[in-house]
């Protein structure tokens, strides 16, 4: 029996991406393909939860769970979300904070790469954000959770993140992004992890990632 937690939009879409990779039947996973369709609104976005409005995050969650079901980009949903997506980018790109490196990741997901208008967009927008270092801002839109932590000088995280999204749309080889991956392997401490961040160099809590 469904509980409220399992029918929560993002528990879905991510049972939809772990079962298909764990290779479960098709009887299993294509009534949550029918789920996630079911839940797109009528502006072609789905919402984080019932009663919220469409926006970036929660329909880039939907299209990569999509793509991990074979979906094809012609599908009239998908369609539908890709029209949601251009009309919901801001004039600089992005699609709000920490939207825009994820959203580069779904879209890369489904196959779109700089030929197409938002994902060429919506990259230019990241690195308008990198520093000369090859690194990204600590008050770029890149911070995981919207909030810059106060007394750092750098947070590999925040250099990640936008780095996975422009890889997975095609950017790899660019050689803004091969100066941020530089930076990222620079940065990296002997054990082979990173630090969480650092201050006057002093890295601040335990490096696990």
């Amino acid at each position: 029996t469904d509980t409220a937690t399992d029918d929560d939009p993002q528990s879905i879409a991510l049972r939809l991406v772990l079962w298909q990779r764990l290779g479960r039947p098709s009887t299993e996973w294509e009534p949550l393909v029918t789920r996630i369709k079911s839940r797109q609104h009528s502006d072609g976005g789905w919402s984080q939860a019932d009663g919220m409005a469409s926006d970036a995050w929660a329909t880039g969650q939907a299209l990569y769970a999509l793509a991990h079901a074979h979906i094809k980009p012609d599908d009239p949903v998908i369609t539908r979300a890709h029209a949601f997506l251009i009309d919901t980018q801001r004039e600089d790109g992005s699609w709000g904070n920490p939207d825009t490196a994820a959203m580069l990741f779904r879209l890369g997901a489904m196959g779109f790469d700089s030929t197409f208008e938002p994902v060429r967009r919506g990259a230019e927008y990241l690195f308008s954000g990198q520093r000369g270092d090859g690194s990204w801002d600590l008050s770029a839109e890149t911070v995981y959770d919207g909030k810059e932590r106060a007394g750092y000088d750098m947070i590999p995280l925040q250099t990640a993140l936008p780095l996975c999204g422009l890889c997975a749309c095609g950017y790899g080889t660019d050689s803004r992004t091969e100066k941020g991956l530089t930076w990222l392997l620079d940065n990296r401490l002997p054990d082979g992890a990173w630090p969480t961040g650092k201050s006057d160099n002093v890295y601040g809590y335990v490096a696990g990632y």
